[in-house]
């Protein structure tokens, strides 16, 4: 587990733990009182899911939650998904700050969460490395980096080195395509035929390599720019699936993006359709 931290001066300190369930829980403490002795200001838990960002946040107001047990108690710490907030408004990751009226102290990520398999990182923005206490899972370890902040500005979020990724094959030609690493122009001939087989097959980052793990069985979620694919969200197992997209007469150019509920078009491949 990569956990990015820079300098700064804030004094909060946090215990952080990642249970054998993949629930992240943490607990927040600052100084108070004549002796500035630390006191816990607020805990949340939150169930991990695969290919998703959560941010913690911090108001002094405090915020309602609920917990396991569906009661409520306050809190000026809370978790909120990230891309649930940021995705349906296509607002950028301060959105979620404004929303929610609190501080980002801590960010994390998740690539895939699944049958033994967690992956995660995560970014500490307001909380000083000596002050965080990781409890993580066995088989987990961590690895300290430091984040510079201009970095992030610049190339982007430190989640998208982070995330799986996904190739179309249609007669037997592989695309691979997505945000960062554009695919070029395919040609596909409809002429005698009312669809084609489209195969999909999960990479590593940056199609390092192919994943057919056991754990590789996320649903997919499917968008055409033209035509229709007969599913919306395709199955993996093993890191494989398939589905078909029939081109109703369109011809031209088109997309097919792959991506998460979340978290669209992770995987774009641009197809001119020909009769």
């Amino acid at each position: 587990m990569k956990i990015f931290c820079r300098e700064n001066t804030a004094n909060f300190k946090a215990d952080i733990r990642i249970t054998d369930d993949n629930r992240l829980t943490i607990h927040v403490y600052e100084p108070a009182g004549e002796t500035r002795t630390y006191a816990e200001i607020g805990k949340h838990g939150q169930k991990l899911e695969s290919h998703n960002t959560y941010s913690v946040l911090y108001k002094k107001e405090g915020y309602l939650i609920r917990d396991l047990q569906n009661k409520q108690y306050r809190s000026q710490i809370k978790i909120v998904p990230s891309n649930q907030i940021t995705m349906g408004s296509r607002m950028k990751f301060e959105e979620v700050e404004n929303r929610y009226g609190g501080v980002v102290l801590m960010q994390v990520d998740t690539n895939t969460i699944s049958a033994g398999i967690t992956e995660l990182q995560m970014q500490l923005f307001r909380v000083q490395k000596a002050n965080a206490n990781f409890y993580l899972r066995p088989t987990m370890t961590a690895e300290y980096i430091d984040l510079d902040m201009d970095d992030v500005f610049k190339n982007g979020s430190k989640r998208h080195a982070l995330w799986d990724t996904y190739s179309l094959t249609i007669d037997g030609q592989e695309y691979k395509g997505g945000e960062w690493t554009k695919a070029p122009l395919g040609q596909l001939k409809m002429q005698g035929r009312e669809f084609v087989e489209v195969e999909v097959q999960k990479y590593s980052n940056g199609f390092a390599e192919k994943l057919v793990r056991d754990g590789d069985c996320e649903d997919v979620f499917l968008e055409c720019t033209a035509g229709i694919a007969n599913c919306q969200r395709v199955k993996l197992v093993n890191g494989k699936g398939k589905f078909r997209w029939y081109n109703l007469g369109y011809t031209g150019e088109m997309k097919i993006k792959l991506g998460w509920r979340w978290y669209s078009g992770i995987a774009d491949v641009r197809l001119a359709v020909e009769e």
